[in-house]
């Protein structure tokens, strides 16, 4: 049973990671709209949104390496996850329950505003990190071999938070053909 709840724990480490990952490449590789994403989000000067995306960029990638890297690094790149996540929550909810529309470039260019299922998958994010933080162990390096797997699992992961919006509709879709 413990080799199981040290799986989880580092699937929940892992998968943080790869979002960390995708997030930092995909505001890298759309740059510009990532600037313009936080001017709409924060409402701070052009100017002042570049050097924020910059740092936030420079911030996120360094996380990745620190949750990538395995001992008490990961443990350290995991607090500075949680942070980010709740700070990145709290600006999507507020942008939700205000109902602006905010395109965030969150892993890059963006077709939909920030909706609810934006503040879900950051949720489980959340939670996933608390327990990572709580109650993981120190992580090995990526380069296990016992993490390739679960690095592969992270990837799925990932894919279905980052696209509950689509499996959700897919679902009232297929319900709505039912009836």
């Amino acid at each position: 049973m413990i080799g199981v709840v040290h799986d989880i724990l580092e699937l929940c480490r892992l998968t943080i990671a790869v979002v960390f990952l995708f997030s930092t490449i995909g505001k890298a590789r759309d740059i510009r709209g990532f600037v313009v994403s936080i001017s709409d989000l924060v409402k701070i000067p052009h100017g002042a949104s570049i050097y924020a995306a910059i740092c936030i960029i420079v911030v996120e990638g360094v996380t990745t390496l620190l949750l990538l890297s395995g001992g008490d690094w990961s443990r350290k790149g995991m607090v500075i996850a949680s942070g980010l996540l709740l700070a990145f929550t709290g600006l999507t909810a507020s942008v939700v329950l205000t109902r602006r529309q905010v395109y965030c470039s969150c892993f890059g260019s963006r077709q939909r505003p920030l909706s609810c299922f934006d503040v879900m998958r950051n949720a489980v994010m959340i939670v996933m990190s608390f327990l990572s933080i709580a109650f993981g162990t120190q992580g090995a390096p990526i380069t296990e071999p016992s993490n390739i797997l679960l690095t592969a699992a992270a990837l799925v992961v990932f894919q279905i938070l980052n696209n509950m919006h689509v499996i959700v509709e897919y679902l009232f879709q297929a319900e709505a053909h039912a009836e």
